[in-house]
C-alpha cells in the first residue's frame, strides 16, 4: 500500500512542470546607475519565491549559471522562442523564465518572458516602474498569476499504432512517427494518426492535469489505394491495329485457334576461309653467329674481362702500399696485402685463359669452313 502511494506521488510530481528562472538582468540600453531605487537582486528574490510556490521543481539563477557557464549572461537577456527553446533543452525543464529591466516609451519597465516548452510559445509581460502604488506590488500582481497559469499540470499521453511510419500530430505539434509517449499540458486536443497509403484516424482527446491517457490506433489501407492496386493486377486488353480507310480490318484469331508453326530459317552459309601464305621456318640469327667458334671466343672474352677486374683491384692495393708520407710505415694492412696477392694471381690466370679461348675461337672460325647445307637443328640436309 505504501509502495502504491509512493508511486502515485512520484507520478503526480513528474506530471507537474519544472521551470528555470535566470534572474533579473539589465538590458543593454540601461546603465547600472539608471536603475535608481530598483534593485534587480531584490526583485529576483521575490520572483524566486513566487516561482517556488507555483512549480514543482525550480532551477534558481545560481544553478542555471552553473549549468550554462559563459553563456549565462547572454541567455538571461533572451526573450525569443528559438533561444528559449534551446535553453529549455539544455537545462531539461518545461518552462524558462527570464526578466530584465529595459527602457520603454514611458521610461523604465520590468519585462518578464515565460517560455512554454511543449507549445513553443513565449508570453511576455511588461510592468512600468513609474505608476500608482508600489512597483514591487504591481510587479507581483503581474507575474504571480502568470506563474500559476504556466504551472498548470501536465498529462501523459501514450499512443500505440500498428504502422511504425505513421505521422502523429497532436493539435499543432508534430510528435513524430509511430508509437509515442509524451508529456503535454492539460487541455483538449485533436489527434491525427496516418499518412501515406493508410487512412488517417482522427481522435478528440481530453487531457486533465495529472491524467494518463492511452490511445490505440489500428490503421487500414485507404480504399482508393485498394482499387488502384486491384487495377494494376488486371491485364490490359489486347491492342488492335487502327483500321485503314477502304480496307476491312484484319480479324483477330480466336484464343482457341490452332497455332501454326513455321519452319525455322535456314542457317547462314559459312564464308570461305582465305588461306594466309605460310612463312617457312628458319634460323633467327645469321648463320655466322651459330658457329661454335663464336661461342668459344665470347666465353674467352668474358673470362678476360673478369681477370682484368681482378687485376685492377690488385693494382689499387699496390698503390696504397707505397710509403707516401715517408714514415717507413706502409699504409696497408696484412689482410689487404694478402687479398691483393690473390687478386693478382686470379687476374693472371683468368686473362690467360680468356686470351687462349679467344685465340682458339678465332682459329676455329678461320680454319673450319661453314657447311652451307646445315639444318637449323644441327643435322645435315641433302
Amino acid at each position: 500500500m505504501l509502495a502504491a502511494c509512493s508511486a502515485a506521488t512520484a507520478e503526480a510530481r513528474e506530471l507537474k512542470p519544472s521551470a528555470a528562472f535566470l534572474g533579473v538582468a539589465l538590458a543593454s540600453e540601461v546603465a547600472a546607475n539608471e536603475a535608481g531605487p530598483i534593485s534587480p537582486e531584490a526583485i529576483g528574490s521575490e520572483m524566486v519565491g513566487a516561482a517556488r510556490r507555483s512549480f514543482a521543481k525550480l532551477l534558481v539563477p545560481a544553478q542555471a549559471r552553473s549549468a550554462l557557464r559563459e553563456n549565462f549572461e547572454l541567455a538571461s537577456r533572451c526573450i525569443d522562442s528559438v533561444c528559449l527553446s534551446e535553453l529549455a533543452e539544455t537545462l531539461g525543464v518545461d518552462r524558462v523564465i527570464t526578466a530584465q529591466i529595459a527602457r520603454g516609451e514611458a521610461g523604465l519597465l520590468l519585462r518578464v518572458a515565460i517560455f512554454i516548452r511543449y507549445q513553443r510559445t513565449v508570453e511576455v509581460m511588461e510592468v512600468p516602474v513609474l505608476g500608482k502604488g508600489g512597483f514591487r506590488s504591481r510587479a507581483a500582481a503581474a507575474y504571480g498569476p502568470a506563474f500559476k497559469k504556466a504551472s498548470a499540470g501536465l498529462a501523459r499521453l501514450r499512443i500505440k499504432t500498428n504502422v511504425s511510419k505513421a505521422d502523429v500530430v497532436l493539435g499543432s505539434w508534430q510528435l513524430g512517427k509511430g508509437s509515442k509517449e509524451v508529456l503535454v499540458p492539460a487541455g483538449n486536443y485533436r489527434l491525427e494518426i496516418g499518412g501515406g497509403f493508410y487512412a488517417t484516424e482522427v481522435r478528440e482527446v481530453a487531457l486533465a492535469p495529472g491524467e494518463v491517457v492511452e490511445v490505440d490506433a489500428f490503421l487500414v489501407v485507404k480504399p482508393s489505394d485498394d482499387a488502384e492496386l486491384a487495377s494494376l493486377e488486371r491485364p490490359d486488353p489486347p491492342r488492335q491495329k487502327p483500321p485503314v480507310e477502304g480496307k476491312a480490318p484484319t480479324p483477330e484469331p480466336p484464343m482457341d485457334a490452332p497455332v501454326v508453326e513455321r519452319p525455322p530459317p535456314p542457317p547462314p552459309r559459312p564464308k570461305p576461309a582465305i588461306a594466309e601464305p605460310a612463312i617457312p621456318p628458319g634460323p633467327l640469327l645469321p648463320p655466322s653467329f651459330t658457329r661454335p667458334g663464336v661461342f668459344v671466343a665470347l666465353g674467352g672474352g668474358v673470362l678476360a674481362g673478369v681477370g682484368i677486374a681482378f687485376g685492377q683491384r690488385a693494382v689499387a692495393a699496390e698503390r696504397q702500399a707505397a710509403d707516401v708520407d715517408g714514415d717507413q710505415i706502409l699504409n696497408i694492412t696484412r689482410q689487404q696485402a694478402l687479398a691483393a696477392r690473390r687478386d693478382a694471381a686470379a687476374a693472371n690466370l683468368l686473362v690467360g685463359l680468356g686470351l687462349a679461348a679467344i685465340s682458339g675461337g678465332v682459329a676455329w672460325l678461320l680454319l673450319v669452313p661453314q657447311n652451307e647445307g646445315s639444318a637449323p637443328g644441327g643435322g645435315t640436309g641433302r
